[in-house]
């Protein structure tokens, strides 16, 4: 079912029109909220999979992974050259001295949380600079709150882009950290964040057609001496739904599950026809939630089911034969 689809049942089925105008947009909201609820659950996250590649760069030590991928299970490298890597503290890096020295091929990696800077300044500060991909984005402005080398909290006030050409954000250049970044109105091109005003290192970037980015930061360990391609793997953020074809992350035979929960509540918040929500619930939603959460994700490695007293299996012992305990594979 299509967003549209989804959201038009739910009016129906209210007891509003097509056309309902506020009352429309109302029920698209709920839907969405639902939706991400839904997916919240631990029992159904796993549709929520997801990866994105990451390249590393010779002596680059931190990496930004977009929160679109909002959780990271496991790095590795697809091509089986290198070994997965595992995940360890800041404060385990920081008990190694060679933490930030010689390079290498990485075992490591440590979370440093999420930022809207996927690259620090230099640990004695700089200035920040903003430049669009796009010529034509120079009406839009950018806020920045950072800190400076001092410790002190710097806001300047928004700055105007000037298409692809670098404008500083304030004029301090002790800057060590970024907390948030934020653009009046989303771009036609890609807003980078440089260190410096002709060439330097790339910080962070919000893309076209948002107007803030956050990035998990990672870094690796030992410092990448050469590039490799890994894959991060992990659970996405939940995208509400915008357009009307857009489709929720969950199987078509578990879509009314979206139709179901926004109509009990607006027939228990709104209408206040409790009765009536709740025989709904009863009879419809939680059946179906129950075959949802026993609908397998992916497919389980072969296990063995041992006999439990109700089965066959009591009578038929192991299909492996008789040296193997009593049940199924």
């Amino acid at each position: 079912m299509t967003f549209k689809e989804i959201t038009e049942d739910v009016l129906e089925r209210s007891g509003y029109t097509l056309n309902a105008g506020t009352t429309r947009e109302r029920i698209k909201r709920l839907v969405n909220q639902h939706y991400r609820q839904l997916l919240a659950f631990s029992r159904f996250s796993g549709y929520r999979d997801g990866h994105t590649p990451l390249v590393t760069v010779a002596a680059q030590p931190l990496y930004g992974i977009p929160v679109t991928l909002q959780r990271i299970d496991q790095i590795y490298d697809p091509n089986g050259n290198n070994a997965p890597l595992a995940k360890r503290s800041k404060a385990w890096l920081r008990a190694d001295v060679r933490a930030n020295q010689g390079p290498g091929t990485p075992i490591v990696y440590v979370d440093y949380g999420i930022k809207p800077i996927f690259r620090f300044p230099v640990e004695t500060g700089s200035g920040i600079w903003a430049a669009s991909s796009a010529a034509g984005d120079t009406t839009q402005t950018v806020t920045m709150q950072s800190f400076r080398v001092d410790g002190f909290t710097y806001n300047p006030s928004a700055t105007t882009l000037t298409g692809t050409t670098r404008v500083q954000l304030g004029t301090l250049a002790t800057l060590v950290d970024v907390e948030k970044l934020r653009l009046s109105a989303a771009c036609a091109g890609d807003v980078t964040f440089y260190d410096a005003a002709v060439a330097g290192n790339i910080l962070g970037i919000i893309p076209i057609g948002r107007t803030t980015q956050l990035f998990t930061v990672l870094q690796l360990y030992p410092v990448p001496s050469s590039a490799i391609t890994y894959l991060v793997e992990g659970q996405r953020r939940v995208e509400d739904m915008d357009n009307d074809i857009d489709e929720p992350l969950i199987p078509l035979d578990f879509h009314q599950i979206l139709v179901l929960r926004p109509l009990i509540a607006e027939l228990r918040e709104v209408k206040k026809q409790l009765t009536q929500a709740s025989e709904i619930e009863r009879s419809e939603l939680i059946p179906l939630e129950a075959e949802m959460a026993a609908y397998p994700i992916v497919s389980a490695d072969n296990i063995i089911v041992p006999e439990d007293g109700r089965s066959k299996a009591r009578i038929q012992g192991s299909n492996l034969g008789s040296w193997f305990p009593t049940g199924r594979w």
